[in-house]
């Protein structure tokens, strides 16, 4: 955003930088807090400039878009679940425990943020290159961290023999979106899309 830009080029940030950065954090946690108590596509630009008090054409000067806010707001949500993660020691877990934990927290904090989790699954194909790509590099850590499980779990015998570790996690990645849908539907179907999930982790750790 605005503040790596100025970090990006090495200057030293003058005043009128100062209040650009102000302005665009106003606008930036406005917009947070309006996805995910009202909803994103229940939020206008409008409510958008009121909440930060900001004209309606200041919210335009910084993001281009209400999908632009959502793709900076989803690339935090999912750095903060990575470094979350990244902090645990999971030693001498088993690898399906291992597995479970690991969705189990990414599970909480889409349907605890369950208004935003919804936009997210229904912009992201809407996102340009750069945005993508950007999304790729996070989720490449978070496949990285599932890769690492399996490949310990292979060499304890603890996963299916002759597992081909990249197919399973490309599995593995669409059976969670695919059980995340399912509880999107409403607080019925939330035990069953987990389910779901927990069955195919019991498919791959069926050693």
């Amino acid at each position: 955003m605005l503040q790596k830009r100025i970090i990006k080029k090495g200057l030293k940030p003058t005043q009128r930088d100062l209040q650009k950065l102000r302005t665009h954090e106003r606008i930036y946690d406005a917009a947070k807090l309006l996805f995910v108590t009202k909803g994103y596509f229940e939020t206008r630009s409008s409510d958008i400039a009121k909440l930060a008090g900001v004209s309606h054409g200041s919210v335009f000067s910084h993001f281009k878009s209400k999908s632009e806010i959502l793709e900076h707001l989803h690339n935090e949500f999912l750095e903060s679940q990575i470094r979350e993660i990244e902090a645990q020691s999971l030693e001498g877990v088993s690898t399906r425990g291992r597995l479970i934990f690991l969705l189990d927290l990414l599970w909480a904090s889409s349907i605890q943020n369950i208004k935003l989790s919804k936009a997210m699954f229904a912009q992201g194909w809407l996102w340009d290159e750069a945005r993508e790509e950007t999304y790729q590099q996070l989720t490449g850590r978070l496949r990285r961290i599932g890769e690492k499980i399996l490949r310990e779990g292979k060499q304890k015998g603890e996963v299916r023999g002759g597992l081909d570790v990249a197919a399973a996690m490309n599995s593995l990645q669409a059976q969670y979106k695919e059980s995340l849908r399912i509880a999107f539907r409403g607080p019925n179907c939330e035990a069953e899309g987990k389910k779901q999930l927990y069955q195919f982790i019991d498919i791959i750790c069926s050693g």
